[in-house]
């Protein structure tokens, strides 16, 4: 019984805890960065921004990881109704050998995946962002 009061005095704590830290945050001024804002002429949340992005789908086995990748997170209930943006983006794949046995055959690499991107409204008039994203994996 008396392990019962204790671990409900330690959730009672937590509660009590969580309520006062959101009554600070709230009094800082914090948003949440994908809360919806239902008033009329508000921004666009974040969500329906990125589910209005059209993803290309590319060709090879690494650029399908991508875009996989890319649909899932971006627009993860299928592909855009109504694109408002297109994502442009090439992936480029490097394979380094670290580590060689006697008949130099490769028993480590480095594969680096570099992925150069740009973003633009859907008539492709203006470029919204661009840049690179890098990955490495050793194995």
């Amino acid at each position: 019984m008396l392990e019962i009061k204790s671990v409900l005095n330690r959730i009672a704590g937590v509660v009590v805890g969580i309520a006062l830290l959101a009554g600070a945050l709230t009094a800082c001024g914090f948003k949440p960065m994908y809360a919806r804002n239902d008033k009329p002429g508000a921004r666009a949340d974040v969500t329906s921004n990125l589910q209005s992005i059209f993803i290309p789908v590319s060709r090879g086995r690494v650029e399908q990881l991508v875009y996989n990748n890319l649909r899932d997170r971006l627009n993860p209930l299928g592909a855009a109704k109504q694109p408002r943006y297109h994502l442009d983006y090439t992936v480029a794949v490097v394979k380094q050998p670290l580590a060689f046995a006697k008949d130099e055959t490769a028993t480590r690499q480095n594969v680096r995946v570099t992925v150069a991107f740009s973003l633009k409204d859907q008539d492709g008039s203006k470029v919204i962002l661009a840049g690179t994203a890098r990955a490495l994996a050793a194995y």
